[in-house]
C-alpha cells in the first residue's frame, strides 16, 4: 500500500477544497420512486449523489448482483458500484447494502439486476447540488 506524500496530501486537499467552495448547498433531498432495471437522469443542471439500500434474498444456490451504472448515454455503461449475495447452503439470506454514486449533471443512471436473486430498493435518497 503506498502512502501519500505530503506534497500529493496537499494538491488532494487543496482540489477537494476548491470543488467544496464552488459548490452551492444541496437542495433538499429527494426520495423518488425508482425502479431497478430503468435507468433515468437524477437531474438535468446538478451533480447529484445518489444513493440507495438494495435489499437482495437468495434462497439455496441463488446468487445475483445489482450493480449502479452512470453514464452519459442511455443506457449507462459504466458500472460504478455492486451489491452481491451468493446461496450456498440450506437457508433463506436477506441482506441490504449500499450503493453510492455522484452523477454529473445530465447524465443517466440504472441499477441493473443479474442472476436469480430477489431484488427490491429498500431506501433511496437523492441530493442534487446546484
Amino acid at each position: 500500500m503506498r502512502t501519500l506524500a505530503s506534497k500529493e496530501q496537499l494538491n488532494m486537499t487543496t482540489w477537494l477544497d476548491g470543488k467544496l467552495a464552488r459548490s452551492n448547498d444541496p437542495a433538499a433531498p429527494t426520495t423518488p420512486t425508482r425502479v431497478i432495471g430503468t435507468s433515468f437522469q437524477p437531474s438535468l443542471t446538478g451533480w447529484t449523489i445518489v444513493m440507495y439500500t438494495i435489499e437482495q434474498v437468495a434462497a439455496t444456490t441463488q446468487d445475483g448482483t445489482v450493480t449502479l451504472s452512470t453514464g452519459a448515454a442511455d443506457p449507462p455503461a459504466t458500472a460504478c458500484c455492486s451489491s452481491r449475495v451468493n446461496n450456498a447452503n440450506g437457508a433463506t439470506h436477506t441482506a441490504r447494502q449500499q450503493l453510492v454514486a455522484i452523477v454529473p449533471p445530465a447524465h443517466f443512471v440504472k441499477l441493473v439486476a443479474t442472476g436469480n436473486t430477489t431484488n427490491s430498493i429498500a431506501h433511496q435518497r437523492e441530493d442534487i447540488f446546484s
